[in-house]
């Protein structure tokens, strides 16, 4: 790859700005990640008021092999950033990110701890939170469905149903021959 195809964050400017990632929709799961980065101050937001969500996951390998397209130009990440942001992009519509490892311009070191330092507003301020666990497997979308059903439960159960509820769940899941938990 030529060095003039990779891509070169643009310097923040001063006070509470961040960078977030604008994620272009595709139809196809495999279809490259496209994105673009915009600068955004988050001076005076409230907590909920950001018009971004912001990604929480594990970076996993800190090699960045995974090429994603940023404005035109080559950025690597990490697979399970690569994955994640396959998996959370719209089909339609495009989405607003905070992902740490791609809005912080890891090379430098001063806005990497001025960054840190604005990550309680950061999450704060976001409509909401994402956690991205992994690509997962079988077991794990079960486990998932199970979770999801278990929290539609919640609000009708007293607290002895609601244990019983897990207790079941985690006796189907620890006994599944497939179980990885």
């Amino acid at each position: 790859m030529a060095l003039s195809t990779k891509y070169q964050h643009r310097p923040l400017s001063a006070g509470k700005n961040i960078r977030v990632l604008v994620l272009e929709p595709a139809w196809n799961l495999n279809a490259p990640v496209n994105c673009s980065l915009q600068e955004l101050c988050i001076e005076g937001l409230e907590s909920g008021e950001g018009q971004y969500e912001a990604l929480s996951y594990c970076w996993g390998s800190i090699i960045r092999t995974e090429p994603i397209t940023c404005e035109g130009k080559t950025l690597f990440v990490t697979r399970n950033c690569q994955d994640a942001l396959r998996h959370l992009r719209f089909r339609w519509r495009q989405r607003i990110l905070f992902v740490d490892a791609i809005c912080i311009d890891q090379s430098l070191e001063n806005e990497k701890i001025h960054q840190v330092q604005l990550m309680g507003q950061i999450y704060a301020s976001a409509a909401q939170v994402l956690v991205w666990l992994g690509a997962g497997d079988p077991v794990a979308e079960r486990f998932m469905r199970g979770l999801v059903w278990l929290g539609r439960l919640l609000p009708y159960c007293n607290e002895t149903i609601t244990l019983g509820a897990y207790r079941v769940l985690y006796r189907y899941y620890r006994c599944s021959p497939d179980c990885k938990f």
